[in-house]
């Protein structure tokens, strides 16, 4: 019984020590972000009586700042491509990144420690996505100012870069053409519709 006894306090204290130790609140990444944007990740946390020792920053497993309350300065930049932190606008709780690149993309990592005694620490991380639009509106080619009934009519449309790629839908009249029968009817209904008004 005194056994039991001795198990379940250790085990309450653990738990204990996890409700009142160091824990993350909310990790803010924000996704999609758009490409040339600049951006503020925040990594809010609680000490509960515990001191900082440390807060961690990763991306792809690779540390590009640090914020130790100790040290002179206390926020870091260790440089990563694609990573442009403004060290004046970064702390102990947030990492400002400027000028958002396709290789800012990637999984990012918050990392809180506590100091001694405990050390505890305690992480969480996201993705984050960059979405690049496209710099012009889409090119229609290769159509013909007049058609016959029975024409082939090859049209094409092309967008400029994007990520991820644009999708192209085509629509006559407000109403989106497909693959199916009915949409290739429709189209050729409509061409015979514009020749029987010139």
């Amino acid at each position: 019984m005194a056994l039991y006894l001795q198990v379940l306090v250790v085990l309450l204290l653990k738990d204990l020590q996890q409700l009142l130790g160091v824990h993350l609140k909310v990790l803010d990444i924000p996704s999609p972000t758009t490409l040339g944007q600049s951006i503020e990740l925040t990594c809010s946390y609680e000490l509960d009586g515990d001191q900082l020792y440390s807060v961690k920053w990763y991306k792809d497993n690779t540390e590009f700042f640090r914020y130790l309350p100790l040290d002179w300065p206390p926020g870091q930049f260790l440089p990563l491509p694609g990573v442009r932190v403004d060290l004046s606008k970064s702390g102990k709780d947030t990492v400002y990144l400027n000028h958002v690149t396709l290789e800012t993309a990637g999984v990012y990592r918050c990392e809180v420690s506590a100091e001694a005694p405990s050390f505890q620490t305690v992480e969480a991380s996201k993705e984050m996505k960059v979405t690049v639009f496209p710099t012009e509106g889409p090119i229609i080619n290769g159509a013909r100012p007049e058609y016959i009934v029975g024409d082939t009519v090859n049209i094409n449309c092309t967008s400029a870069k994007s990520k991820p790629a644009a999708k192209i839908r085509w629509y006559i009249n407000d109403e989106i053409v497909g693959s199916t029968r009915k949409s290739q009817h429709f189209f050729l209904k409509y061409i015979y519709y514009i020749l029987t008004l010139r």
